[in-house]
């Protein structure tokens, strides 16, 4: 008991060094700590590096950095002002535009997108909605290799013209990359201005979002604290390019924690809070590329929200996700430790149900393969024999001890085959048997 008091003191004090404006109550400290240890631990494990607000009944609970080294020369060290790519939370800006120009009349989600552009092969059967619901029916991305940072936008719309849609719109979901390529397009075309300007003009500066803007297309410049992107490359803790080319410049926006908070507040008003929260009564959206990684969202239904930005991709992203929501509901949740799994010996019989190629739509229809050799399940891409898995039970596989990253087996729709989840730096994706 005595241990549980000293704990509480120690956190509200803690608090109080950040937030002297603020008084928190009991169980408010409580949270905070249960999220600063629960961060610390990750950050101690090396699976964590950059930035986390977490904000509950309008009360800022906790607005802290985590930093791997305590380098401050190094640009793996943040603090929680520095600026991270957001990546794909512009999806979200972009709807939040939309519904802006809806209330002005310059844009009706139900109309196809030939009502704002021309010559597109689908612009009668795809609407505004449709490419933001990513049920367009456009592919994740294109099928070939571009150098996408040396183009212009016209030129990188002029290949999502050919591009083919994968099924009739409306009918399916594929997140599409594509999809919003075109919608911040629209936004242009509309407003007469580059996306990240309008949303600099008519969203960022009202909110007083003082830290957030974009690398390209924007007049504003105000990036002084850059979080450089790293990823983990032969155990070694390395910095990546964070413009490469796959990077479209026609969108490219940063932030921080404090002011994606100030997103979510807006939000949580009309029209935004009715049209964007999901049957959960949570809006948000997650990002991130190598080296990178973002989330936001609100809890309109809880009354609370938070949002991290990482500079470094080896982290248990749906994990955190997950954990936050636990601890701030207060519903179990585990504190991390070290990973360290054990391998067990399955009948080749099981393994058998499981070879064949899988078709990973939402990973730009990555193709794994999984062959039966010497009694163990082999993982192979493009016909090149990658790693002989190990078997932690009778349908999940893993390479490496001490990551989560697995090939997850389980029953299909049809039930006469197996899909393949892979979970790949915390995230899933979900692959369709397609040859056996």
């Amino acid at each position: 008991m005595m241990y549980k008091i000293v704990f509480l003191f120690l956190a509200m004090v803690c608090f109080g060094c950040q937030h002297t404006e603020q008084k928190l109550t009991q169980q408010q400290a409580m949270t905070y700590s249960k999220i600063d240890e629960y961060f610390s631990a990750l950050t101690k494990l090396k699976k964590f590096n950059g930035a986390v607000v977490v904000t509950s009944n309008g009360e800022t609970l906790l607005n802290k950095a985590y930093s791997i080294t305590k380098d401050k020369n190094s640009h793996l060290y943040v603090t929680k002002n520095h600026q991270f790519d957001i990546r794909s939370i512009s999806k979200l800006v972009a709807k939040i535009a939309v519904l802006q120009l809806e209330q002005k009349g310059l844009i009706e989600r139900s109309k196809t997108i030939n009502t704002y552009l021309n010559d597109f092969p689908y612009g009668d059967k795809v609407t505004i909605q449709h490419l933001m619901d990513n049920t367009s029916g456009l592919p994740r991305r294109l099928d070939q290799e571009y150098d996408f940072f040396a183009m212009e936008i016209e030129e990188t719309i002029a290949l999502i013209k050919k591009a083919a849609l994968e099924f009739e719109p409306g009918t399916a979901y594929r997140y599409s990359n594509l999809g919003y390529e075109l919608l911040y397009y629209i936004i242009h075309q509309i407003t007469g201005k580059p996306f990240v300007q309008y949303a600099q003009d008519e969203i960022f500066d009202p909110l007083e979002m003082e830290h957030t803007g974009a690398h390209f297309y924007s007049n504003v410049k105000n990036l002084h604290q850059f979080a450089y992107y790293h990823s983990l490359q032969n155990d070694s803790i390395t910095e990546v390019d964070h413009f490469n080319e796959e990077r479209n410049r026609q969108v490219n926006l940063y932030s921080t924690t404090s002011d994606l908070m100030k997103l979510m507040e807006y939000v949580r008003k009309e029209p935004f809070v009715t049209e964007l929260q999901n049957e959960q009564g949570i809006i948000g959206h997650s990002g991130g590329s190598e080296g990178i990684r973002a989330h936001v969202q609100t809890d309109i239904l809880k009354n609370y929200s938070f949002a991290f930005l990482c500079n470094y991709d080896e982290i248990p992203f749906a994990q955190i996700i997950t954990d936050l929501e636990n601890i701030i509901e207060e519903k179990p949740y585990t504190i991390p430790k070290p990973l360290h799994r054990t391998s067990m010996t399955i009948s080749p019989a099981i393994l058998h149900n499981y070879k064949g190629k899988y078709d990973v739509a939402e990973f730009n229809h990555k193709i794994l393969e999984f062959r039966v050799e010497n009694d163990s399940l082999v993982f192979y891409q493009d016909d090149q024999r990658e790693v002989a898995l190990k078997a932690e039970n009778d349908s999940t596989f893993f390479d490496n001890p001490k990551s989560t990253d697995s090939f997850i087996f389980q029953k299909s729709d049809s039930l006469n085959s197996y899909d393949v989840i892979m979970r790949w730096k915390g995230v899933d994706f979900k692959g369709i048997l397609i040859e056996d």
